[in-house]
């Protein structure tokens, strides 16, 4: 398939247009320095001149803790901004797979959030994600909507790269040990949604479907694993040090379980869920080589 790209520049967008061809796709990436996706003019113009056979929306406001201070910024590209994609592709036929986020549950549970549990986000950043999947639903016919979450990869900014960054610089790292959730590569989520969109092509399997890394950890358990696959290449005596919510301050409220259940992408798609730790290893041999 012609696959169209928003948010091309961040780790996921740079995941799907690096591993197109190996599924047999041709994708087109589109960066924020190519169209802003809050301009629905630029949005339906770029989609309506070249039309592909789908579209990714990759894009996102997701600094969490700035957009508690930016709302408005937050939901013109979470919210209208998926609109404007949505709206373009309904427009000339084409299918929209949206990204969203496990932050758009409050984290009160403690078995793995289906698709149809009740979404009610604690920050303003899961607020506008949420708010983005119901103007997807309500305005594509045909629409994939991936709550995913933890994503880390070779680009981008994300946790793997900050606890790198961090390691062998301090005797102590505190990292928060009462958050739990599933780590995803993002080569991984790639490889899945390549897969995902070709089969609901064949199968009309359109909908809201979880994927996500197996297996379930907290911030402080996935930093001790970096750190461990760190040290296989470059030994340091940073001691990593479990710390709570409450002591570490943060702007933005998380959910303090956001676990995913991934049944219903196992059983529309055959998709193969994999353990995080393996991709989590490729990634830190890559990064501590020096290709950052």
């Amino acid at each position: 398939m012609k696959i169209l790209v928003f948010g091309a520049g961040g780790q996921l967008g740079k995941a799907l247009l690096g591993s197109a061809g190996k599924a047999g796709h041709l994708a087109m990436g589109l960066s924020r320095a190519n169209v802003d996706i809050t301009d629905a003019d630029a949005v339906s113009h770029v989609i309506c001149s070249d039309v592909p056979e789908a579209v990714i929306n990759a894009a996102a406001y997701n600094a969490v803790d700035a957009a508690e201070d930016n709302r408005g910024l937050a939901f013109r590209i979470n919210s209208e901004g998926a609109g404007n994609i949505a709206h373009a592709c309904n427009m000339v036929g084409v299918p929209i797979c949206h990204l969203s986020s496990d932050y758009v549950f409050d984290g009160s549970s403690r078995t793995p959030y289906r698709e149809d549990s009740p979404v009610s986000p604690l920050s303003v950043y899961g607020a506008s994600k949420a708010r983005g999947e119901d103007i997807v639903r309500n305005i594509a016919n045909r629409h994939l909507i991936i709550r995913t979450s933890w994503v880390f990869g070779r680009f981008g900014n994300n946790f793997v790269k900050s606890i790198l960054g961090r390691l062998g610089k301090a005797d102590c790292l505190s990292v928060i040990d009462d958050q739990i959730g599933c780590p995803t590569s993002a080569e991984d989520l790639a490889t899945a949604l390549f897969k995902i969109l070709t089969t609901a092509h064949k199968t009309e399997a359109w909908g809201t479907y979880h994927f996500c890394g197996l297996k379930a950890v907290t911030w402080f358990q996935f930093a001790n694993a970096i750190a461990m696959a760190k040290r296989l290449h470059i030994p340091d005596m940073t001691e990593i040090v479990p710390t709570t919510t409450a002591d570490y301050h943060q702007r933005a409220v998380r959910p303090t379980y956001s676990v995913l259940d991934c049944q219903s992408v196992i059983a529309n798609f055959g998709i193969n869920v994999p353990e995080w730790p393996t991709a989590l290893a490729n990634v830190v041999d890559y990064l501590v080589a020096g290709n950052r």
